[in-house]
């Protein structure tokens, strides 16, 4: 479940990283607009991306003490 919502919240977010400069160039946004937009989504396809691509272990809530 958290990870079909990371996958599509990832795929929204570059979504938006794509249509950012298409709509400043259009003159549709301002640039103060277009910078904002631009990076609150790079983060959050970076953040969502790793999420959504990250394995889950079935060792348990302490696997990763010792490793």
């Amino acid at each position: 479940m958290i990870k079909r919502l990371s996958r599509l919240a990832a795929l929204l977010s570059l979504g938006i990283c794509l249509a950012a400069p298409v709509l400043f160039f259009a003159g549709t946004i301002s640039e103060g607009g277009y910078k904002l937009a631009f990076n609150l989504a790079s983060a959050g396809w970076f953040v969502l991306a790793s999420l959504w691509l990250m394995k889950r272990t079935k060792k348990g809530p302490s696997s990763w003490v010792g490793s």
